[in-house]
């Protein structure tokens, strides 16, 4: 008899065991007051604010805590990019460094005290530590990605060969871009299971330019690397890498060949490619349809706008529909449903008008995507509702001044936010409204202020209303709404206030800056547990508490799950008992991913569906804190090799807060062997 085939797959507090492992230390000001907002540590902040905290701060200077090593005095020479977050970890990366703190790619941190917070009065004594670097030895490589697997084992990279600064090369070598191991541009990919020391495991080699941005996730319980290449003929757009034994090796590739549509036009990219003729694409982000649990895919498509794909088999993808819009920069869904609803967010970028002169800043568009995935065949759709921090406003070629960047899609508390990276604008809080909320008729995006009446207009110019630092477009009209002639915009009411905002930034010494941008200058925003973290391009890792978003509502949970099987190879039509032992310290549910074609027989009630990818078993009654079991008998199928998990589990969340959020195990992925009934 075949002995059971047992494994424990552990999701905890690694970063903290990492920490001791580099050997930093920690430390907090006895006063209470957060160590880097002294007058000696030189926050400036330009009283740029509204209903937002600076409540840490990073340089990425060096490995420790913020009051060690992360303060002005300790800054990071060079320009960072993405942040991510994946439980109670984040990454950074990091575009080109110098020396003293040279050929640096990633930054990853222990963010705990901050993801696991319960109450804002917690953050005040809140630190978070870089643990250790990733290196960039590419010379022309210039880091702008940075991605984690949702169960935290993976960590994908791109490098890309422009923007060099400090002397580095515009292109790289043909040694470098030749040479085997992490020196070409494209994608690395690395071990996390211990982040204080990621193990490097391949690379997704790209075109010689290299991948702009990346993504990785679990599908069918494979890893698969998805690395963006923008230009380039028969290299533009996603290509898609497996990680294996082998190593990380090409499986399948999408170019927008099944695209209705031959003439792209030309996609004027801004001072960095200038104007490029044909397809382009610049972003890609995978997400679990909240309905379903389908891997689908999202590309930002620049002109052609923003498209999605069914990613259920990675080596053969079913493009959906799209969201039209020009300039399609970044593109992520809201992870819940909103009102019964699937909804896309996807960010334009822009650094002027193509006529020259004032033009809008950037739309933020929110797109149906319930219509994408439903409609006959390929489908497009007009945006639901749009936001523009400014209709008229003028900046530099070049400099996306006020323009959107990228933007993390939260729930919290309920309520369902756009944390959107804005540049020289800052960090932008936007809050997705369904039709009947905050006095709208139809979907909106609230965030902006702005100062309407009724008459018609005979003027516009931009003035400081408020006193903050900020201009607006004020319109001057003819008659107030009694037809009452005015020439002023005093009886101009105001019709919808920012939620909130940061447009602020610590000082640090300018010889650490990678160029002469503006300040505050924010590349991209993640949130967790109502704290955003935002990546301050010239100076350092933000920790921000907006007062709309509630601290504490993520709720953590350690938890260890051993799955035991009956055998670890089986012949076709056997039955297979899969026990679970289960120890958390919180309620949770749990969940695994069997072959599509096995079935469920019997064990503990469950619900099942299929995702595409495999067949869903979730358990219906929660484990309660300390430990539990739980057993399934599953009928198997097959004639190969199967893949079973992963393992996840959900600490049940308030349905207003949009359902239950899964967490993935780490290495709960195993594949048994299944052998054809002899005839």
């Amino acid at each position: 008899m075949t002995s059971p085939n047992r494994r424990t797959f552990v999701k905890g507090l690694t970063s903290a065991l990492a920490l001791g492992a580099v050997g930093s230390a920690t430390g907090h000001p006895s006063d209470g007051e957060h160590p880097n907002f002294s007058e000696g540590h030189g926050i400036h902040r330009h009283d740029k604010t509204k209903n937002t905290d600076l409540v840490g701060f990073h340089t990425l200077g060096n490995v420790g805590s913020e009051s060690v090593s992360g303060g002005p005095d300790n800054p990071l020479y060079g320009m960072i990019t993405d942040v991510w977050l994946e439980g109670d970890l984040g990454f950074v990366s990091m575009q080109t460094t110098s020396e003293p703190t040279g050929n640096r790619g990633v930054a990853i941190l222990d963010v705990s005290a901050y993801t696991r917070a319960e109450s804002r009065v917690e953050l005040e004594n809140a630190e978070m530590t870089v643990l250790s670097y990733i290196g960039n030895e590419t010379e022309a490589g210039a880091g702008n990605s940075v991605k984690v697997s949702d169960d935290g084992q993976y960590l994908v990279f791109s490098k890309q060969a422009i923007g060099a600064r400090y002397g580095r090369p515009a292109s790289p070598s043909t040694e470098d871009q030749d040479a085997p191991g992490p020196n070409v541009t494209g994608a690395e990919v690395y071990d996390i299971s211990d982040p204080g020391d990621p193990d490097y495991i391949g690379s997704a080699q790209g075109p010689h330019a290299g991948f702009h941005n990346c993504f990785i996730h679990q599908i069918g319980g494979d890893y698969y690397v998805f690395g963006v290449q923008g230009v380039g003929t028969g290299t533009a757009g996603v290509q898609i890498f497996q990680i294996t034994d082998a190593g990380v090796i090409p499986v399948n590739f999408w170019g927008g060949d099944d695209l209705p549509v031959t003439d792209y036009g030309t996609n004027a990219v801004g001072g960095l490619f200038g104007p490029i003729p044909g397809f382009y694409c610049h972003d890609f982000f995978v997400h679990r349809d909240p309905k379903t649990g389908t891997p689908l895919g999202f590309v930002a498509n620049w002109n052609f706008g923003t498209v999605v794909l069914d990613m259920s088999d990675p080596t053969d993808i079913e493009t959906l529909g799209r969201g039209k819009m020009n300039v399609a920069h970044y593109t992520q869904p809201a992870p819940a449903l909103v009102d019964g609803k699937r909804l896309l967010v996807a960010g334009q970028e822009r650094d002027e008008s193509p006529e020259g002169g004032p033009t809008y800043s950037g739309y933020v568009n929110l797109f149906d995507l319930d219509a994408i995935i439903e409609g006959e065949g390929f489908t497009s759709v007009e945006p639901l509702a749009q936001w523009t921090l400014y209709d008229n406003v003028e900046f530099a070629n070049g400099t996306y001044a006020y323009s959107p960047h990228n933007h993390d899609v939260v729930v919290d508390d309920g309520d369902t936010w756009i944390v959107q990276a804005n540049y020289h604008a800052g960090v932008r809080f936007l809050k997705i409204e369904p039709p009947g909320e905050g006095g709208t008729d139809g979907w909106h995006i609230a965030g902006r202020r702005v100062r309407t009446t009724d008459g018609n207009p005979i003027r516009q110019e931009r003035k400081d209303l408020d006193g903050d630092g900020e201009e607006e477009l004020v319109t001057t009209f003819e008659t107030d709404r009694n037809g009452v002639f005015t020439s002023g915009f005093e009886n101009a009411r105001l019709a919808e206030e920012a939620k909130a905002y940061y447009s602020s930034h610590v000082e640090v010494p300018p010889e650490s800056a990678t160029d002469d941008n503006a300040f505050p200058n924010f590349w991209d925003a993640r949130s967790l547990n109502g704290v955003t973290f935002g990546a301050g391009q010239h100076t350092g890792l933000y920790a921000l508490a907006a007062d709309p978003m509630e601290v504490g509502t993520r709720t953590a949970a350690d938890v260890s799950v051993t799955r035991t099987d009956d055998a670890s190879a089986f012949t076709s039509g056997q039955t297979n008992r899969i026990d679970y032992e289960v120890e958390t310290d919180e309620e949770v549910t749990i969940r695994d991913r069997l072959p599509s074609n096995w079935e469920v027989t019997g064990g503990d009630a469950t619900t099942t569906y299929d995702t595409g990818d495999g067949l869903v078993v979730e358990f219906d009654e929660t484990v309660t804190a300390r430990s539990g079991s739980r057993s399934v008998f599953v009928t198997v199928d097959g004639a190969a090799d199967e893949q079973v998990g992963p393992v996840q589990f959900s600490v049940e969340a308030d349905p207003s807060r949009g359902g239950k959020d899964w967490e993935t195990l780490a290495g709960s992925v195993e594949t048994l062997f299944v052998a054809p009934v002899s005839t």
